[in-house]
C-alpha cells in the first residue's frame, strides 16, 4: 500500500459495513412483547423465557438476565453479599464499570498497580492489599491478556 485510502489510495474495505443491530422479526416480537408489558426492572415474560432456555442450554439451575457486564459485576457483588465498609480489589487501568461496581454496592475498590507487560492486575501485588475488610477481587482481560502466566515473552512469569 503506496498512499492511504483517504488520500486517494485503494481503500482497504470495499463493502459498507452490515446495519446494526442486527435482528429479524423474532427479536421484534418480542421486543414488542416486552414494551406492551410495561413491566421494567423486574422479570417480565420475555425475560423470563430467555432465563429459562439459558438454564436449560448451559444445565444450571439459576440465571439473572442483566442488560451489560457493568449490571452482570454489580449482580454478581450483591449476590455474594458485598456491601457497606467491604474491599473489592481492582485494577485501576479497565473499564469504568470494574470500579464503579462496588461503589454502587456501598463497597471500596481497592486499586492493585497493573503489569506494564499485559496492563493486567499484577498478582503479585494482590497479596499486600488484602485485609480484613477484602472480600473479593474483580480481574480483568485487557488487550486479548488475561494476566499472569500469559506468554508475553517474558520466560521468568510463564
Amino acid at each position: 500500500m503506496d498512499k492511504l485510502a483517504i488520500c486517494g489510495g485503494e481503500p482497504l474495505r470495499k463493502r459498507l459495513f452490515p446495519s446494526w443491530p442486527v435482528f429479524d422479526e423474532r427479536e421484534e416480537r418480542a421486543l414488542l412483547e416486552v414494551l406492551r408489558s410495561r413491566i421494567w426492572g423486574r422479570p417480565n415474560p420475555v425475560g423470563r423465557k430467555l432465563q429459562s432456555k439459558f438454564c436449560q442450554y448451559y444445565r444450571v439451575k439459576y440465571a439473572i438476565p442483566v442488560t451489560n457486564g457493568s449490571v452482570a459485576l454489580e449482580v454478581a457483588l450483591r449476590t455474594a453479599g458485598i456491601g457497606y465498609g467491604d474491599e473489592v480489589i481492582t485494577p485501576p487501568t479497565t473499564w469504568v464499570a470494574t470500579n464503579l461496581a462496588p461503589v454502587l454496592v456501598g463497597a471500596d475498590p481497592v486499586f492493585v498497580d497493573i503489569e506494564p507487560e499485559t496492563y493486567c492486575i499484577d498478582p503479585d501485588k494482590i497479596e499486600e492489599a488484602i485485609t480484613p475488610r477484602t472480600r473479593a477481587i474483580i480481574v480483568v482481560h485487557l488487550g486479548g491478556y488475561s494476566g499472569y502466566g500469559q506468554d508475553n515473552g517474558d520466560s521468568q512469569k510463564t
